[in-house]
This record gives structure tokens, C-alpha cells and sequence, in this order.
């Protein structure tokens, strides 16, 4: 999906009209995939677990 900027959005509750949320983009953040930086800090903590022999957050052991 592209999108030119700027560009404005609205949530809106259908029912009552009532604007929910609004914003304004003008420059998007260019950084990383937060999704991406969420599983990689996941994957350093599992590993440091692993190398301290530690058992594994709700796993038995």
C-alpha cells in the first residue's frame, strides 16, 4: 500500500459519529519494523536464557 503525504485520518464510531481517533502524517518513521525489533529482542533473551542454563519462562525445568 503506498501513501502520499501528508495525509490526515479519522476513526469515527459509525453508530454515534463521535470522532474515536484523528491524526496527521506528515513524515513516517523510517526506523525499524517494530514487529521485527519485538522478535529479535525476544530471540537474544531465549538465547541468553540458553547460555545461563536457565529454564525457559513457563516451560518445567
Amino acid at each position: 500500500m503506498d501513501f502520499h503525504r501528508p495525509f490526515g485520518f479519522l476513526a469515527v464510531h459509525r453508530l454515534s459519529g463521535l470522532v474515536l481517533a484523528a491524526g496527521w502524517v506528515t513524515e513516517p518513521d523510517t526506523g525499524v519494523d517494530p514487529w521485527e525489533a519485538l522478535l529479535n529482542r525476544a530471540a537474544e533473551g531465549w538465547a541468553q536464557q540458553d547460555r545461563s542454563g536457565g529454564a525457559r519462562p513457563g516451560w518445567p525445568g
